[in-house]
């Protein structure tokens, strides 16, 4: 059924309970990350606002608007529509138009000078019939009769990109930056550490130093320099669960790499950043990649808008429409590094045979870690137990094996931390065995 044409109402969305709820259930038809609390973002316009279309006291679609400011408490100096949606049988009655124009004339209010809509590609025919252009960012659209594209590029303007990383915070993607040196740390018996330069060993370097993610976060952290607000570390948390998806995985993996530096929005301090819920990987460990719950379902059925940002040598951010999804270390195991290792300690090369017998522990040891699995003082049938077991002697005997080799080969350290991580983390230790 088709909604007839009636007055069309564009208003900003309020704190209220009534538009907390009607902008969820947009949210939620739209596919749209949750906002929590959506009351408290709807109520302060301090990073941007939410327009809602109305027809017949019926919500039909929405518009988020955010801003970027040249300093926290400055005036707004540019805008960009992050979310646009509208209801199936709204559709083609130009609710999408009325609200790019309302939020237009919201920016214009705040003597902003930019106006831009982030979108997937399947959205590109759509902006071009209302009057949009692609700008120098490739994602993002900007009104026709803003400066030429061709313009902008001659002034040696970069290519910004606006992202967000978390609710209510964005981060700048500019590819006329070289990426600055970062330092790469994962929370597991895998520990892969990727680096340019030896952060740790600076005397003045500090997580203290920083902004972003607090250190008591129970996800994953980003930390930013306060001067430069470029990003500084990132520390990556092992996901709980694991999705055996093919697919999924072979596309995550060959998403083409993006260059530039990531900086912080200068209106944002300390914020939390959410773990990755899902793990995917095959048996020879070439790619990791970690997602947020529901990620992998909305790649699988063909999603637009994958991205992926260089942060590190081997570590990518992952977005979806302009939002961060999760994460992707290509070649995880040239980057394990046993815990304890000093950090200015290269490692060696792994050849084929190496590669193959860490990588066969470290796989069963992630399958196993993230699956159902009974505690040894539990188990009524020694098979139950059987392939825990098998694991935990395997990396005992890879470590022996590898003991004399050079001092820069991992092999035995890693090897040695999953078999004490299987012993104390799995319960072992309570049988004494």
């Amino acid at each position: 059924m088709t909604v007839r044409a009636r007055a069309l109402v564009l208003r900003r969305a309020l704190g209220s309970t009534r538009d907390a709820r009607v902008v969820a259930a947009l949210r939620a038809d739209a596919g749209l990350a949750a906002v929590d609390p959506l009351a408290a973002s709807l109520a302060s316009d301090e990073h941007g606002v939410t327009l809602v279309a109305e027809q017949g006291g019926r919500a039909v679609g929405l518009a988020d608007l955010r801003w970027l400011r040249a300093a926290p408490a400055g005036p707004v100096t540019t805008a960009f529509v992050e979310g646009l949606f509208v209801v199936v049988d709204a559709r083609g009655q130009g609710v999408a138009r009325a609200l790019l124009d309302a939020a237009r004339a919201e920016v214009e209010a705040r003597e902003g000078a930019g106006f831009y809509v982030l979108a997937t590609p399947d959205d590109a025919a759509f902006l071009r019939a209302v009057g949009y252009a692609p700008s120098p960012t490739r994602v993002a659209y900007a009104p026709v009769e803003a400066a030429p594209v061709e313009a902008v590029e001659a002034e040696g303007a970069p290519a910004i990109d606006a992202l967000t990383l978390a609710p209510g915070v964005t981060v700048r993607l500019d590819r006329s930056a070289p990426a600055p040196e970062s330092v790469t740390r994962w929370n597991g018996a895998l520990a892969f550490r990727t680096r340019l330069r030896a952060d740790l060993t600076d005397p003045s370097w500090s997580a203290e130093n920083s902004i972003g993610t607090p250190d008591d976060d129970e996800g994953d952290a980003a930390r930013f320099a306060p001067q430069t607000r470029a990003l500084r570390e990132l520390y990556l948390n092992r996901p709980i669960a694991l999705r055996f998806d093919d697919v999924t995985l072979r596309r995550v993996s060959d998403v083409v790499d993006e260059e530039g530096a990531l900086t912080l929005a200068p209106e944002v301090g300390t914020f939390s950043l959410a773990p990755a819920d899902e793990a995917l990987f095959d048996v020879s460990l070439a790619s990791l990649v970690a997602l947020r719950r529901g990620v992998a379902d909305t790649l699988s059925a063909g999603a637009a808008g994958l991205r992926a940002v260089r942060v590190s040598p081997h570590v990518s951010l992952l977005f979806v429409a302009g939002r961060y999804v999760g994460w992707r270390v290509r070649d995880p195991l040239s980057q394990v590094r046993p815990m304890g290792w000093p950090e200015a300690r290269e490692a060696a090369a792994l050849d084929a045979r190496a590669r193959d017998a860490l990588a066969s522990v470290l796989y069963d040891w992630m399958v196993i870690d993230a699956s159902p699995r009974v505690a040894p003082a539990e188990a009524a049938d020694p098979d139950e137990i059987a392939h825990m077991v098998s694991l935990r002697e395997r990396a005992r005997a890879l470590a022996e094996r590898a003991a004399e080799a050079d001092e820069r080969d991992p092999t035995p350290g890693v090897a040695r931390d999953v078999a004490a991580h299987v012993y104390w983390s799995w319960g072992f230790y309570k049988v004494g065995v």
